[in-house]
């Protein structure tokens, strides 16, 4: 089950953002008071959409998705430091979890018997590294 949300990373200080964009609003308007009053209400209505455009420019929303169950990235021994930052940067919310020999990051956490990793099954997305062996990988399957 996924829940999503609507989540803004503005570019700038949002009360800078929102005061800039007010200020270049009210002075557009008073400049096209001057022209002549027909179609008032249709360019007042296109300067407030054309604002609220690029005020969602610079608060860059995004609508994210959170998993709800977990996702797991095993570390298996001589893993490459750089695939796991590859799939990190691309799946920020994976936990790591590392087997056998491989424990040189701090926060990864370890899997010490084979009951853990038997209730991993399903939730394990990536192993890097040299990977399981045969019987462990048989029986995640079971």
């Amino acid at each position: 089950m996924t829940k999503g949300f609507l989540q803004f990373d503005p570019l700038f200080n949002l009360t800078w953002l929102m005061l800039v964009l007010f200020a270049v609003s009210i002075l557009i308007i008073v400049l096209d008071l001057k022209k002549s009053r027909r179609f008032l209400f249709y360019r007042m209505l296109a300067i407030i959409i054309a604002m609220f455009s690029v005020a969602m420019l610079f608060l860059r929303p995004a609508y994210l998705n959170q998993n709800s169950s977990d996702q797991y990235l095993i570390l298996t021994a001589h893993y490459s430091e750089q695939a796991v930052d590859s799939l990190l940067k691309i799946h920020p919310k994976l936990e790591i979890l590392t087997y056998g020999d491989s424990s040189k990051r701090a926060t990864a956490r370890p899997i010490q018997t084979r009951q853990q990793l038997k209730d991993l099954d399903g939730k394990i997305v990536y192993i890097t590294g040299e990977g399981l062996s045969t019987s462990h990988l048989r029986l995640l399957e079971e």
